[in-house]
This record gives C-alpha cells, structure tokens and sequence, in this order.
C-alpha cells in the first residue's frame, strides 16, 4: 500500500507499484478537473492500483459530530474521483471509515 499526498511531484512515483492506494483528498474540491485528472493519473495509474481509499475526505471546517460530507466546493469532486479512478484498468474507490481500524495486507 502505499500513502500518497495532494501535490505529489510529477514524474515522483514512475517505476513504483502498489495494488492499494490511500490517496489524500484533501483540498481537491477546490481544483479543476484537469488537476484532479493529472493528480489520478500521476498516481493512481503510474503505480498501477487495484484500489483506491480515499483519506482526508471530510470537510475539516465541521465537527466530527456533525453528519460528515464530502469537504470542499465542488460537489462532483468525488463522482470525478470515482470515474478517473475506475477508468485505470477497472480500480476500485471507497472512503476510508471515520474511526475504524483499515487492517492492510489480511492483518486485523
């Protein structure tokens, strides 16, 4: 698996695999659609995943208590997310779960 940041360097992950990817999605509400398209396509693809969770989700201007929502302006960020993401070779995206435990690689 692999954690990978909003504004990775381009080129920064070629020759690198990884069948799971967290992938930072904070901020990118606020993007365009050709950077959320390079942000998938310098990540998501190059690495080659299988999956893709999706971490920093929620809008961090609301409490946790609060229903959580996607954070951000641009409301198709994560309908835009979820079409990039399962155009590379047919890659799964969930959100990761607010205060559970991820095991990783079968370990619970």
């Amino acid at each position: 698996a692999a954690f990978i940041p909003a504004g990775t360097a381009l080129g920064g992950l070629v020759g690198w695999q990884a069948d799971v990817v967290i992938l930072a999605a904070g901020g990118l509400a606020w993007r365009d659609k050709m950077y959320i398209s390079s942000y998938v396509e310098e990540t998501v693809a190059v690495v080659q995943a299988k999956q893709v969770l999706v971490s920093h989700w929620d809008d961090f201007t609301k409490p946790l208590e609060a229903p959580l929502r996607f954070g951000g302006v641009n409301g198709n960020c994560l309908e835009l997310l979820n079409l990039l993401v399962s155009a590379v070779n047919g890659c799964s995206l969930r959100l990761m779960p607010v205060g559970q435990a991820i095991p990783l690689f079968g370990v619970k």
